[in-house]
């Protein structure tokens, strides 16, 4: 198990200069150019990502980005911006577990509802995410909890999941939030655990033995 603490009003971004112009905060783990082939997909593969995490009872949110997986694309000239995040964030008076998405022009984002946050926190939530790495992709999202309180299951067909000259897509594990709102972080310390990582690989999206099952 891993376990991932953030520290309000220490921690900052990588090397850059805190406390001075800081608006946000990471503890991440993540593929990138000298990992292992297996963290980096690439155009037209099919990626199944499956882990455990868990977020501490008590930690809040704000209005801005609070990630804890990503998918990024690394090269070509669309990196910015994450292909497909879980994030936890308020929308409106609401607090929530949410997917997010680029929209079709990469210009903002689509934002789904898994669950309300109270109701997430404290326990393990099972994660699967299935893609197919391709303009015309394929992308699955499934996110349980042990004492089914929690049971989402999203698919969206023919989304664009590849930024063209990309070389590769990698994941993200971690916290990653923005600190543009920080008097909304209550808690001076929060912590995020995962555990059983899973990546595996498929040529075609009807190899997937997951998939197979929803026939």
């Amino acid at each position: 198990m891993l376990r991932f603490f953030l520290h309000r009003d220490l921690d900052g971004d990588r090397n850059k200069e805190w406390p001075l112009g800081k608006s946000r905060q990471r503890n991440e783990i993540k593929g990138y150019g000298g990992s292992d082939e297996g963290l980096k997909a690439t155009e037209g593969q099919v990626t199944r990502y499956t882990w455990l995490f868990r977020v501490n009872e008590g930690m809040t949110l704000t209005q801005k980005f609070c990630h804890f997986f990503q998918l990024k694309a690394v090269g070509g000239n669309d990196i910015a911006t994450p292909l497909f995040t879980i994030s936890g964030s308020r929308s409106g008076e609401r607090d929530q577990l949410e997917l997010r998405l680029q929209t079709s022009d990469h210009a903002s984002w689509q934002r789904i509802p898994v669950c309300d946050w109270k109701v997430c926190q404290n326990q393990w939530l099972s994660c699967e995410i299935i893609v197919r790495f391709h303009e015309e992709g394929y992308l699955r999202a499934r996110i349980e909890s042990r004492d089914g309180s929690i049971s989402f299951m999203k698919e969206f067909p023919e989304i664009d999941t590849w930024r063209e000259g990309s070389e590769f897509v990698r994941p993200k594990w971690g916290i990653y939030r923005s600190l543009e709102d920080r008097e909304s972080i209550l808690q001076k310390e929060d912590v995020v655990s995962f555990s059983q990582f899973r990546i595996q690989e498929w040529s075609q999206l009807s190899s997937v033995p997951s998939l197979k099952r929803q026939e």
